[in-house]
């Protein structure tokens, strides 16, 4: 691993370092309600809020989770790096994009490439951006 300086200015989200099989097993684990006490589970569904990004504008925030479509999961990035990992309970699939987070006009955000790669491999509309006006049913 690169030192890549104090970061703590991020809070928790410079605290660990993940693998492809961690991010998977995490994504699972959330998308399925595992990782989460029942109750606290159904609160975090209860009323995820709307980003208003223009980047992401279906995009909603819960209890420490984003959905988007039908996936959930939650992205991050520092300088040099950027990941984000979703999961569709009703697809089943776990979808992660981990890159070097030279996001510009030309290359997306990692969350934009989990999108891209959704959409490309099931070949329907998936929720995503302004047409995901209403959330697809909780699992």
């Amino acid at each position: 691993m690169t030192d890549i300086g104090d970061a703590s200015c991020l809070w928790a989200a410079s605290g660990m370092v993940s693998t492809l099989d961690d991010l998977h097993m995490w994504a699972v684990a959330l998308g399925t309600g595992q990782l989460l006490k029942p109750d606290v589970w159904q609160q975090a569904h209860a009323d995820p809020v709307p980003l208003n990004s223009r980047a992401f504008p279906g995009m909603r925030y819960g209890l420490g989770f984003m959905k988007t479509g039908d996936f959930i999961g939650h992205q991050g990035n520092w300088i040099g790096y950027d990941s984000a990992t979703y999961y569709s309970p009703s697809l089943q699939t776990t979808i992660s994009v981990m890159d070097n987070g030279a996001v510009s006009a030309e290359h997306d955000s990692a969350t934009g490439l989990v999108e891209q790669l959704a959409t490309a491999a099931f070949d329907r509309a998936l929720g995503f951006g302004p047409v995901a006006e209403a959330d697809p049913p909780n699992p």
